[in-house]
């Protein structure tokens, strides 16, 4: 047997030990943001959906990345990276420059897909 396949095995059977779905782990979303804005003051958090009520778009920003841009660099770093699941998408960063030259967070979001439309709500 390769190691290949021996590898698949692996991890379709560490899979199977994580209690859950994806599903249900997405019913579950909104009371995770809801929780997040009430114990980060000033995080901004927003879920789009598509015409057929399925997930789009998630945008979360912590209140207190928010807070502090006041004092980072004007510099803002936008980057993205392909989530590699059965349900795609990308991950969106943006991130400032702090006084000291390094990567602050400010925001992140889930797009469907990386497309004009997803771009402009993003931004």
């Amino acid at each position: 047997m390769s190691n290949h396949v021996r590898s698949l095995r692996g991890k379709n059977l560490a899979g199977c030990d994580i209690p859950g779905s994806p599903e249900e782990s997405y019913k579950m979303m909104y009371n995770y943001l809801y929780m997040l804005e009430q114990v980060n003051p000033g995080t901004k958090a927003c879920v789009k959906l598509d015409e057929g009520s399925k997930f789009k778009y998630l945008f979360v920003a912590l209140g207190a990345c928010i807070e502090e841009f006041a004092v980072m660099r004007k510099v803002i770093v936008v980057d993205v990276t392909w989530l590699k699941n059965g349900y795609g998408g990308v991950l969106v960063f943006a991130k400032a420059q702090d006084p000291n030259c390094h990567a602050y967070p400010l925001a992140f979001a889930i797009l469907d897909r990386e497309n004009d439309d997803s771009w402009t709500w993003f931004f």
